[in-house]
């Protein structure tokens, strides 16, 4: 059975890979790090993982151009991280490259609805921003539990869109087109489509998934931008994304 009447799972992989996150998006999506705060997101990860020893090797779902898998290597872990990008991977590897990381990072394209890892063996796993992107949201979970080893820990940042006003979009696309050079329609009919594919989960809803999963000690909360990129970056985003964490335990 399809997901919608045009597209089922694979269809809506195929075009988030080919025109969301092809090389000149990748390009595009890579160059937002320059508004990101790395302080930031370490000091979150940091907190989050303060339980897990230095030196665990942690599984990234999604690492994207590798900003937040250059974070986790400098908190002290060896990362696996796998995107369904190759674009993007190959970003991340000359990121990381630049900054020395590469001898602690194993990266390759991977699908997070169905993890090539074995059960059980994962001190950490870890995502940001990724399952509004999948399909197959619940799916994704279950794999990151899967590959969990009891007692670890998985770590689930995520966030919802919401409306903006006409001058928050102009503003939006404003920074866009400095940033990276694309037109305010840069999205393209095919992805426009998609968007009802897209379960984009909130975060009660995750953690009721993680508790059906066997998850304990879980834990949802709202990310304010102080505690992520910043304020500014938020307003010249257009103040659009909120992010949230989902936190748990697999038992021993």
């Amino acid at each position: 059975m399809s997901i919608n009447a045009a597209y089922d799972a694979q269809d809506v992989k195929s075009i988030m890979r080919e025109e969301r996150w092809n090389q000149r998006h990748a390009r595009a999506y890579d160059r937002y790090r320059w508004l990101s705060s790395r302080q930031r997101w370490r000091d979150l990860l940091s907190r989050e993982l303060a339980d897990v020893a230095v030196g665990a090797e942690l599984f990234e779902v999604g690492s994207g151009t590798g900003f937040i898998t250059e974070i986790l290597v400098s908190c002290g872990y060896r990362v696996q991280g796998i995107d369904l990008s190759p674009a993007m991977l190959a970003r991340a590897s000359r990121n990381l490259a630049a900054a020395g990381c590469m001898n602690r990072v194993r990266l390759s394209v991977g699908d997070a609805e169905a993890l090539d890892a074995p059960s059980g063996q994962v001190e950490a796993v870890v995502s940001r921003w990724l399952l509004w992107t999948l399909p197959q949201p619940r799916r994704a979970l279950a794999e990151m539990v899967r590959i969990l080893a009891p007692g670890g820990v998985l770590v689930c940042i995520d966030g919802q869109f919401q409306e903006m006003g006409a001058f928050a979009r102009w503003r939006s696309a404003l920074v866009d087109m400095v940033l990276t050079g694309r037109l305010p329609d840069w999205r393209s009919p095919a992805y426009s489509q998609i968007k009802g594919a897209l379960p984009c989960l909130d975060g009660p809803a995750i953690a009721n998934s993680l508790q059906q999963l066997g998850l304990v000690d879980l834990s949802f909360r709202w990310l304010p931008a102080k505690d992520t990129d910043g304020k500014v970056k938020n307003w010249l985003m257009g103040s659009a994304w909120n992010s949230y964490l989902v936190s748990g335990r697999k038992p021993k």
